[in-house]
């Protein structure tokens, strides 16, 4: 059976989360890396690693902002007078794999959701294959299948998670 957190359990979250972070150190502004936090060797690594990334690293040839190729599914396009001309498919039947695309009377049997009806006598005689209709009195979903009620699912109940599991979460 599945569970779920509560709001109990999320306070009981909380305060497991609070006990954690009692013993964190907080930052102090004004306050940066010392010699004791690292040695001078590691403080000259991140130094010159912060150095060279803000450096620029494009070649002195790069122009900013200039297509040189344009590709489509990796052939390359002609570009004439700064344009290109790419054609695109604008029907299913055009597409390459048209062939593995659902029509919509292959969806004939998609359930269709009626609403709900106090028991299964209200249920109509007959429906549109994939009518649903949910019966208040036993909880239970019906699918129309073409010739009869199908049942296909009842309430459930889900129960809050208890502390004892949210401890168990934080034994380690």
């Amino acid at each position: 059976m599945a569970s779920y957190l509560d709001e109990n359990g999320l306070l009981y979250i909380k305060t497991k989360l609070e006990e954690k972070f009692e013993k964190k150190v907080d930052k102090v502004d004004g306050k940066g890396l010392s010699t004791e936090d690292f040695t001078s060797s590691e403080k000259a690594n991140y130094d010159a690693a912060y150095t060279h990334s803000k450096a620029p690293h494009a070649p002195s040839s790069a122009q900013a902002n200039v297509i040189e190729t344009v590709k489509v599914n990796g052939v390359a396009q002609g570009v004439v007078s700064k344009a290109v001309d790419i054609q695109v498919p604008t029907a299913v039947s055009s597409l390459p794999d048209a062939g593995d695309y659902a029509k919509k009377t292959d969806l004939a049997n998609v359930y269709i959701y009626q609403g709900s009806v106090a028991n299964t006598s209200d249920l109509p005689a007959t429906a549109v294959p994939g009518y649903v209709y949910n019966v208040e009195t036993d909880g239970m979903n019906y699918a129309w299948n073409g010739s009869k009620w199908d049942t296909l699912g009842a309430v459930f109940n889900i129960a809050s998670i208890s502390n004892a599991e949210i401890d168990s979460l934080f034994a380690s």
